[in-house]
Protein backbone atom coordinates (compact mmCIF):
# COMPACT_ATOMS: atom_id res chain seq x y z
CA UNK A 1 0.00 0.00 0.00
CA UNK A 2 2.63 2.41 0.74
CA UNK A 3 4.26 1.62 -2.79
CA UNK A 4 0.76 2.29 -4.21
CA UNK A 5 0.47 5.85 -2.44
CA UNK A 6 4.13 7.04 -3.29
CA UNK A 7 3.43 6.52 -6.72
CA UNK A 8 0.75 8.28 -6.84
CA UNK A 9 1.82 11.43 -5.01
CA UNK A 10 4.75 10.77 -7.22
CA UNK A 11 2.62 11.11 -10.67
CA UNK A 12 0.24 13.85 -9.73
CA UNK A 13 3.55 16.22 -8.16
CA UNK A 14 5.12 14.95 -11.60
CA UNK A 15 1.64 15.17 -13.82
CA UNK A 16 4.06 12.20 -15.31
CA UNK A 17 0.68 12.29 -17.96
CA UNK A 18 0.96 15.61 -19.24
CA UNK A 19 4.56 15.20 -20.06
CA UNK A 20 3.69 12.04 -22.06
CA UNK A 21 1.42 14.36 -24.03
CA UNK A 22 3.48 16.98 -24.22
CA UNK A 23 5.66 14.43 -26.16
CA UNK A 24 2.90 13.20 -28.64
CA UNK A 25 2.34 16.83 -29.69
CA UNK A 26 5.99 17.51 -29.95
CA UNK A 27 5.24 14.15 -32.70
CA UNK A 28 1.97 15.77 -34.05
CA UNK A 29 4.18 18.96 -34.69
CA UNK A 30 6.27 17.43 -36.83
CA UNK A 31 3.50 15.57 -38.81
CA UNK A 32 1.98 19.48 -39.43
CA UNK A 33 5.09 20.15 -41.68
CA UNK A 34 5.39 17.13 -43.11
CA UNK A 35 2.97 15.90 -45.86
CA UNK A 36 3.32 17.14 -49.25
CA UNK A 37 0.92 14.88 -51.25
CA UNK A 38 -2.58 15.02 -51.64
CA UNK A 39 -3.61 12.00 -50.09
CA UNK A 40 -2.13 13.06 -46.95
CA UNK A 41 -2.20 16.71 -47.01
CA UNK A 42 -5.70 16.71 -44.96
CA UNK A 43 -4.52 14.47 -41.88
CA UNK A 44 -2.47 17.74 -41.13
CA UNK A 45 -6.10 18.74 -39.46
CA UNK A 46 -5.71 16.04 -36.76
CA UNK A 47 -2.24 17.62 -35.91
CA UNK A 48 -3.62 21.29 -35.04
CA UNK A 49 -4.03 20.88 -31.41
CA UNK A 50 -0.74 20.66 -30.77
CA UNK A 51 0.21 24.59 -30.69
CA UNK A 52 -2.90 25.28 -28.40
CA UNK A 53 -2.00 22.52 -25.84
CA UNK A 54 2.09 23.72 -26.13
CA UNK A 55 0.10 27.34 -25.28
CA UNK A 56 -2.37 26.12 -22.40
CA UNK A 57 0.67 24.15 -21.18
CA UNK A 58 2.78 26.66 -20.66
CA UNK A 59 0.30 28.81 -19.09
CA UNK A 60 -0.25 25.84 -16.71
CA UNK A 61 3.18 25.22 -15.35
CA UNK A 62 3.85 28.54 -14.90
CA UNK A 63 1.04 28.51 -12.33
CA UNK A 64 2.23 25.31 -11.28
CA UNK A 65 6.07 27.10 -10.91
CA UNK A 66 4.67 29.41 -8.41
CA UNK A 67 2.42 26.91 -6.70
CA UNK A 68 5.52 25.40 -5.31
CA UNK A 69 7.87 28.62 -5.35
CA UNK A 70 5.40 31.57 -4.11
CA UNK A 71 8.18 33.88 -3.36
CA UNK A 72 9.92 33.09 -6.94
CA UNK A 73 11.08 36.60 -7.75
CA UNK A 74 9.96 37.70 -11.39
CA UNK A 75 13.28 38.97 -12.39
CA UNK A 76 14.86 35.25 -11.61
CA UNK A 77 11.80 33.61 -13.40
CA UNK A 78 12.25 36.10 -16.49
CA UNK A 79 15.90 35.47 -16.89
CA UNK A 80 15.30 31.40 -16.46
CA UNK A 81 12.36 31.81 -19.45
CA UNK A 82 14.52 33.84 -21.76
CA UNK A 83 17.44 31.39 -21.34
CA UNK A 84 15.06 28.19 -22.11
CA UNK A 85 12.65 29.90 -24.59
CA UNK A 86 13.78 32.99 -26.20
CA UNK A 87 17.47 32.33 -26.51
CA UNK A 88 17.15 29.14 -28.52
CA UNK A 89 14.74 30.52 -30.39
CA UNK A 90 17.45 33.50 -31.28
CA UNK A 91 20.14 30.16 -31.95
CA UNK A 92 17.71 28.25 -34.21
CA UNK A 93 16.50 31.18 -35.76
CA UNK A 94 20.46 31.77 -36.96
CA UNK A 95 21.02 28.26 -37.98
CA UNK A 96 17.72 28.41 -39.84
CA UNK A 97 19.10 31.34 -41.41
CA UNK A 98 23.15 29.95 -42.17
CA UNK A 99 21.26 26.87 -43.29
CA UNK A 100 19.26 28.16 -46.55
CA UNK A 101 22.08 30.42 -47.23
CA UNK A 102 24.25 27.57 -47.69
CA UNK A 103 21.17 25.67 -49.81
CA UNK A 104 20.57 28.67 -51.79
CA UNK A 105 23.95 27.68 -53.67
CA UNK A 106 22.43 24.60 -54.21
CA UNK A 107 18.41 24.78 -54.54
CA UNK A 108 15.73 27.43 -55.53
CA UNK A 109 15.97 27.92 -51.55
CA UNK A 110 15.84 31.17 -50.57
CA UNK A 111 16.45 32.91 -46.78
CA UNK A 112 14.53 35.56 -45.33
CA UNK A 113 15.55 38.96 -45.86
CA UNK A 114 17.31 40.14 -42.39
CA UNK A 115 15.16 42.43 -40.47
CA UNK A 116 13.99 43.60 -37.14
CA UNK A 117 10.63 41.34 -37.81
CA UNK A 118 12.71 38.13 -37.11
CA UNK A 119 12.97 38.82 -33.46
CA UNK A 120 9.41 38.39 -33.22
CA UNK A 121 8.73 35.58 -36.44
CA UNK A 122 12.41 33.65 -36.50
CA UNK A 123 13.76 32.81 -40.04
CA UNK A 124 11.21 30.26 -40.16
CA UNK A 125 7.26 29.79 -40.62
CA UNK A 126 7.20 28.18 -37.47
CA UNK A 127 9.45 30.16 -34.76
CA UNK A 128 6.60 32.65 -34.02
CA UNK A 129 5.54 30.61 -31.23
CA UNK A 130 8.74 31.02 -28.85
CA UNK A 131 8.46 35.02 -28.57
CA UNK A 132 5.00 34.85 -28.41
CA UNK A 133 4.90 31.52 -25.40
CA UNK A 134 7.79 33.38 -23.74
CA UNK A 135 5.62 36.58 -23.80
CA UNK A 136 2.24 34.75 -22.28
CA UNK A 137 4.68 32.97 -19.52
CA UNK A 138 5.84 36.72 -18.20
CA UNK A 139 2.19 37.57 -18.22
CA UNK A 140 1.07 34.95 -16.69
CA UNK A 141 3.38 35.16 -13.93
CA UNK A 142 1.76 38.16 -13.09
CA UNK A 143 -1.78 36.99 -13.25
CA UNK A 144 -0.88 33.81 -11.24
CA UNK A 145 0.60 36.43 -8.60
CA UNK A 146 -2.71 38.18 -8.52
CA UNK A 147 -4.98 35.63 -8.90
CA UNK A 148 -3.54 34.46 -4.93
CA UNK A 149 -6.11 37.22 -3.87
CA UNK A 150 -9.35 35.02 -3.39
CA UNK A 151 -11.83 37.07 -5.05
CA UNK A 152 -9.54 38.33 -7.32
CA UNK A 153 -8.52 35.11 -8.89
CA UNK A 154 -12.12 34.00 -9.13
CA UNK A 155 -12.85 37.38 -10.88
CA UNK A 156 -9.61 36.79 -13.61
CA UNK A 157 -11.04 33.50 -14.08
CA UNK A 158 -14.55 34.61 -14.90
CA UNK A 159 -13.01 36.89 -17.24
CA UNK A 160 -10.65 35.00 -19.51
CA UNK A 161 -13.06 32.18 -20.20
CA UNK A 162 -15.63 34.24 -20.79
CA UNK A 163 -13.04 36.48 -23.31
CA UNK A 164 -11.56 33.38 -24.24
CA UNK A 165 -15.41 31.59 -25.34
CA UNK A 166 -15.93 34.93 -27.23
CA UNK A 167 -12.41 35.01 -29.10
CA UNK A 168 -13.08 31.05 -30.18
CA UNK A 169 -16.62 31.50 -31.30
CA UNK A 170 -18.17 34.77 -31.63
CA UNK A 171 -15.30 35.99 -33.01
CA UNK A 172 -14.01 32.82 -34.91
CA UNK A 173 -13.13 34.91 -37.86
CA UNK A 174 -10.12 37.52 -37.16
CA UNK A 175 -10.61 40.72 -36.98
CA UNK A 176 -10.61 43.29 -39.98
CA UNK A 177 -7.87 45.18 -38.16
CA UNK A 178 -6.09 41.94 -37.63
CA UNK A 179 -6.40 41.39 -41.80
CA UNK A 180 -5.44 45.37 -42.68
CA UNK A 181 -2.38 45.05 -40.60
CA UNK A 182 -0.09 43.60 -43.57
CA UNK A 183 -0.12 41.14 -45.98
CA UNK A 184 0.89 37.99 -44.50
CA UNK A 185 3.26 35.61 -45.83
CA UNK A 186 3.97 37.27 -49.50
CA UNK A 187 7.28 35.59 -50.19
CA UNK A 188 8.92 36.00 -47.02
CA UNK A 189 8.10 36.35 -42.99
CA UNK A 190 6.23 39.49 -41.45
CA UNK A 191 5.57 40.43 -37.92
CA UNK A 192 1.73 40.44 -39.38
CA UNK A 193 1.83 36.88 -39.60
CA UNK A 194 3.06 36.39 -36.95
CA UNK A 195 0.27 38.71 -34.62
CA UNK A 196 -2.14 36.66 -36.58
CA UNK A 197 -1.25 32.97 -35.73
CA UNK A 198 -0.92 34.90 -32.12
CA UNK A 199 -4.47 36.02 -32.24
CA UNK A 200 -5.49 32.54 -33.63
CA UNK A 201 -3.72 30.97 -30.04
CA UNK A 202 -5.05 33.49 -27.67
CA UNK A 203 -8.48 31.77 -26.23
CA UNK A 204 -6.27 28.78 -25.63
CA UNK A 205 -3.62 31.01 -23.53
CA UNK A 206 -6.87 32.68 -21.71
CA UNK A 207 -8.12 29.30 -21.27
CA UNK A 208 -4.80 27.79 -19.44
CA UNK A 209 -5.19 30.87 -16.83
CA UNK A 210 -8.86 30.07 -15.90
CA UNK A 211 -8.38 26.35 -15.64
CA UNK A 212 -4.75 27.08 -14.19
CA UNK A 213 -6.34 29.55 -10.94
CA UNK A 214 -8.93 26.91 -10.74
CA UNK A 215 -7.00 24.09 -10.60
CA UNK A 216 -5.05 25.42 -7.72
CA UNK A 217 -7.70 27.61 -5.84
CA UNK A 218 -10.16 24.35 -5.74
CA UNK A 219 -8.86 21.05 -4.08
CA UNK A 220 -6.75 19.41 -7.60
CA UNK A 221 -8.88 16.15 -6.98
CA UNK A 222 -12.18 17.96 -8.75
CA UNK A 223 -10.02 18.08 -12.01
CA UNK A 224 -8.31 14.59 -11.39
CA UNK A 225 -11.14 12.12 -11.77
CA UNK A 226 -12.79 9.94 -14.87
CA UNK A 227 -15.20 12.38 -15.17
CA UNK A 228 -12.93 15.30 -15.81
CA UNK A 229 -10.80 12.84 -18.19
CA UNK A 230 -13.89 11.78 -20.22
CA UNK A 231 -15.33 15.70 -20.60
CA UNK A 232 -11.48 16.21 -22.08
CA UNK A 233 -11.24 12.74 -23.86
CA UNK A 234 -14.97 13.55 -25.84
CA UNK A 235 -13.89 17.51 -26.31
CA UNK A 236 -10.52 16.41 -28.06
CA UNK A 237 -12.27 13.77 -30.09
CA UNK A 238 -15.02 15.72 -31.44
CA UNK A 239 -13.03 18.73 -31.91
CA UNK A 240 -10.44 16.58 -34.38
CA UNK A 241 -13.19 15.26 -35.74
CA UNK A 242 -15.12 18.64 -37.00
CA UNK A 243 -11.32 19.55 -37.97
CA UNK A 244 -11.19 16.25 -40.33
CA UNK A 245 -15.10 16.69 -41.84
CA UNK A 246 -14.06 20.45 -42.46
CA UNK A 247 -10.38 19.46 -44.43
CA UNK A 248 -13.14 17.79 -46.54
CA UNK A 249 -15.17 19.87 -47.38
CA UNK A 250 -18.16 18.15 -45.44
CA UNK A 251 -21.22 20.09 -44.66
CA UNK A 252 -19.89 21.50 -41.34
CA UNK A 253 -20.60 25.08 -39.49
CA UNK A 254 -19.22 27.40 -42.06
CA UNK A 255 -19.06 30.43 -39.48
CA UNK A 256 -16.39 28.84 -37.45
CA UNK A 257 -14.03 28.16 -40.43
CA UNK A 258 -11.79 31.17 -41.80
CA UNK A 259 -9.09 30.32 -44.42
CA UNK A 260 -9.48 26.90 -44.82
CA UNK A 261 -9.13 26.49 -40.39
CA UNK A 262 -10.97 26.36 -37.55
CA UNK A 263 -9.41 27.79 -34.90
CA UNK A 264 -12.43 27.77 -32.54
CA UNK A 265 -12.02 24.02 -33.27
CA UNK A 266 -8.21 23.38 -32.60
CA UNK A 267 -8.52 25.70 -29.26
CA UNK A 268 -10.97 23.24 -28.32
CA UNK A 269 -8.98 20.43 -28.91
CA UNK A 270 -5.90 21.68 -27.12
CA UNK A 271 -8.10 22.35 -24.03
CA UNK A 272 -10.15 18.57 -24.17
CA UNK A 273 -5.92 17.03 -24.33
CA UNK A 274 -5.50 19.64 -21.18
CA UNK A 275 -8.38 18.38 -19.24
CA UNK A 276 -6.73 14.75 -19.85
CA UNK A 277 -3.66 15.16 -19.27
CA UNK A 278 -4.47 17.08 -15.53
CA UNK A 279 -5.09 13.42 -14.32
CA UNK A 280 -2.33 11.65 -12.78
CA UNK A 281 -2.29 8.46 -14.06
CA UNK A 282 0.92 6.79 -14.22
CA UNK A 283 2.50 3.58 -15.66
CA UNK A 284 5.27 1.97 -17.66
CA UNK A 285 4.33 3.25 -20.61
CA UNK A 286 3.42 6.95 -19.33
CA UNK A 287 6.99 7.27 -17.47
CA UNK A 288 8.50 5.66 -20.70
CA UNK A 289 6.86 8.57 -22.91
CA UNK A 290 7.17 11.50 -20.63
CA UNK A 291 10.76 10.94 -20.70
CA UNK A 292 10.48 13.30 -23.64
CA UNK A 293 8.23 15.64 -22.32
CA UNK A 294 11.55 18.09 -21.39
CA UNK A 295 12.19 17.95 -25.46
CA UNK A 296 9.42 19.73 -26.52
CA UNK A 297 10.51 22.67 -27.35
CA UNK A 298 13.76 21.22 -28.73
CA UNK A 299 11.74 19.14 -30.81
CA UNK A 300 9.30 22.03 -31.92
CA UNK A 301 12.26 24.05 -32.57
CA UNK A 302 14.85 21.91 -34.38
CA UNK A 303 12.44 19.59 -36.50
CA UNK A 304 11.80 21.72 -39.58
CA UNK A 305 15.57 21.68 -40.24
CA UNK A 306 15.41 17.96 -40.74
CA UNK A 307 11.53 17.80 -42.41
CA UNK A 308 12.86 20.38 -45.31
CA UNK A 309 15.79 19.16 -45.41
CA UNK A 310 15.22 15.77 -46.44
CA UNK A 311 12.30 17.35 -48.62
CA UNK A 312 14.34 19.77 -50.48
CA UNK A 313 17.00 16.34 -51.01
CA UNK A 314 13.75 14.94 -52.59
CA UNK A 315 13.04 17.56 -55.00
CA UNK A 316 16.86 17.47 -55.93
CA UNK A 317 16.46 13.64 -56.84
CA UNK A 318 13.53 14.31 -58.76
CA UNK A 319 11.51 12.07 -56.59
CA UNK A 320 7.89 13.28 -56.96
CA UNK A 321 5.41 14.05 -53.86
CA UNK A 322 3.69 10.62 -53.01
CA UNK A 323 2.38 9.00 -49.25
CA UNK A 324 5.34 6.84 -48.95
CA UNK A 325 7.51 9.69 -49.49
CA UNK A 326 5.60 11.78 -46.63
CA UNK A 327 5.69 8.97 -44.69
CA UNK A 328 9.86 8.01 -45.36
CA UNK A 329 10.60 11.81 -44.47
CA UNK A 330 8.26 12.23 -41.03
CA UNK A 331 10.28 8.89 -39.77
CA UNK A 332 13.82 9.97 -40.96
CA UNK A 333 12.96 13.40 -39.84
CA UNK A 334 11.46 12.65 -36.35
CA UNK A 335 14.30 10.30 -35.22
CA UNK A 336 17.18 12.74 -36.68
CA UNK A 337 15.28 15.60 -34.69
CA UNK A 338 14.68 13.39 -31.44
CA UNK A 339 18.52 12.22 -31.80
CA UNK A 340 19.90 15.93 -31.94
CA UNK A 341 17.86 17.14 -29.21
CA UNK A 342 18.73 14.79 -27.19
CA UNK A 343 22.95 15.04 -27.97
CA UNK A 344 22.20 18.96 -27.68
CA UNK A 345 21.46 18.50 -24.20
CA UNK A 346 24.22 16.26 -22.85
CA UNK A 347 26.82 18.85 -23.74
CA UNK A 348 27.08 22.04 -21.26
CA UNK A 349 28.00 23.99 -24.24
CA UNK A 350 24.95 22.65 -26.61
CA UNK A 351 22.30 22.10 -23.64
CA UNK A 352 20.89 25.66 -24.61
CA UNK A 353 20.27 24.91 -27.77
CA UNK A 354 18.01 22.12 -26.99
CA UNK A 355 16.14 24.56 -24.83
Amino acid sequence: MRNTDSTAARATTRLELFDALRALGAIAIIWLHTPESDILQRSISLTRFAVPFFALAAVFFTFHSLNRRPGQPFVAYTRARFARIYLPFLGWALIYHLARVAMSYVSSAEPERLGAYLLWTGTTHHLWFMPFIFVVCLVAFWVAKASRLPTLGWIISLVCLIAGTYIAFAAARRPMWLDDIGPGITGRLDWAYAIRLCWDTLPAVLWGIAVSIAYHAVNRRLFQNIFVALIGAVLFVAALTFLYAGSHELPVFGHWWSEGRSTAAENLAGLGLCLVALQPWSGSLIRFVARFGPLTFGIYLSHILFVEGWQEAAKMLHIEASWMLDAGVFVIAGTCTIATVTLLRTNRYTRWLGA
